[in-house]
């Protein structure tokens, strides 16, 4: 029998396999029966989504502990009463990637950093780890290694797009190599300090990229 342990509340991202529209469903883990199948629900929603029809082949990934597992499923059972909630099949097999917190991804989003003097300024990730950040910044930003600054920037998954407001505090910065207008600018490096709830959209994220990246972990 498969090895899964998932707690109760654990996020799954869900996937019909061969829907190239690249919808995903958030869906909750309600509690399973090993061999058997898995219990899941779609926060928030008090009607069955349209994404997941009984028999469907669906991919699953999720975030157990400091590992981002992978696996393939079949819905058994659409339920509507006493609210909307599946039964997907329980994986023959799991996929594993372990996941360090430091482990980056590179990006081009466009941030705000603002100083404890309250002075905002437009930059943009350069990576972004589930621990922290390298932003690219204009240079003259007035704060220091060390100071607490604030962070913020969208981050766009499994269809939700959301802003993120995390403090953080600066640990490096130098001059960025480059011409044009990258001249003007620093490399920052910053340390979040997440609440577990962004830390969990954030390793989302993160980990969705590296899936991608390394072709790996089910990607339909």
């Amino acid at each position: 029998m498969t090895e899964l342990v998932l707690s109760f509340g654990a996020m799954l991202h869900l996937q019909v396999v061969g829907d190239r529209s690249a919808n995903r469903l958030q869906a909750r883990v309600l509690g399973y029966k090993p061999g058997e199948s898995i219990i899941v629900d779609v926060p928030g929603i008090g009607f069955l989504p349209t994404e997941l029809r009984l028999n469907d082949l669906v991919a699953a990934r999720g975030l157990v502990g400091r590992h981002i597992i992978g696996f393939k499923c079949t819905v058994l059972r659409v339920c509507t009463s006493p609210y909307p909630y599946f039964h997907l099949s329980f994986p023959e097999a799991v996929e594993r990637i372990a996941l360090r917190q430091s482990e980056r991804v590179t990006v081009a989003i466009p941030a705000t950093i603002t100083t404890a003097s309250g002075t905002a300024v437009e930059a943009e990730l350069g990576d972004l780890s589930a621990s922290g950040a390298m932003l690219l910044a204009p240079k003259g930003l007035a704060a220091h290694v060390g100071d607490r600054v604030q962070i913020g920037f969208e981050l766009t998954f499994a269809q939700v797009t959301r802003r993120v407001e995390l403090a953080a505090t600066i640990r490096n910065a130098n001059s960025a190599s480059g011409s044009g207008g990258d001249q003007a600018k620093e490399r920052v490096g910053v340390e979040f300090e997440l609440a577990e709830e962004d830390r969990l959209f954030v390793l989302s994220y993160v980990y969705e990229c590296l899936a991608k990246t390394r072709g790996s972990v089910d990607a339909p």
